[in-house]
């Protein structure tokens, strides 16, 4: 995807708006490239074709796409769950040394947090991610709520 292509309106999807850059910084001072940014529906459903997305951009067999689907797949249920809004936008971003998806909804109640039942039916994916993802945080922006994590990647 092109830095053009952001304001772009398909019957399939809608790229998502609030990208502004094709690069972003790894922590390490390293740029990362823009993998892809799109914008999803913020329904159940929606959670599977943002993996099915997020796999196409990465690709099956890049090392950290396992984990990063799963982490991915945490952050949009918890979006879709806490969030007030009607979308959710994912941008993912790859470089030499770490991949990272940062994935924005509309906002909520709530922040992150940790909830410690182990009897419950949820609470589980913020230990998922401290688990899998080498960096992670969140951002209040107006209008909204951002999660992010970056899976470091070994060298070679």
């Amino acid at each position: 995807m092109t830095a053009d292509a952001e304001n772009t309106t398909t019957a399939e999807h809608q790229v998502a708006p609030h990208i502004s850059a094709t690069r972003c910084d790894d922590g390490s001072g390293s740029e990362m490239r823009l993998l892809g940014a799109r914008s999803f529906p913020a329904a159940p459903e929606q959670v599977a074709e943002a993996r099915r997305w997020f796999t196409e951009r990465l690709g099956a067999t890049h090392p950290a796409c396992g984990d990063m689907t799963l982490l991915l797949s945490e952050t949009f249920t918890n979006a879709y769950l806490h969030s007030d809004g009607a979308k959710i936008e994912v941008s993912v971003f790859s470089g030499d040394h770490a991949v990272r998806v940062e994935v924005l909804d509309e906002g909520g109640q709530s922040l992150p947090h940790h909830v410690d039942d182990a009897c419950g039916e949820g609470g589980r994916g913020l230990p998922i991610i401290r688990a899998l993802a080498d960096e992670w945080g969140y951002e209040r922006l107006d209008g909204g709520l951002k999660v992010w994590f970056n899976v470091l990647m070994s060298p070679a």
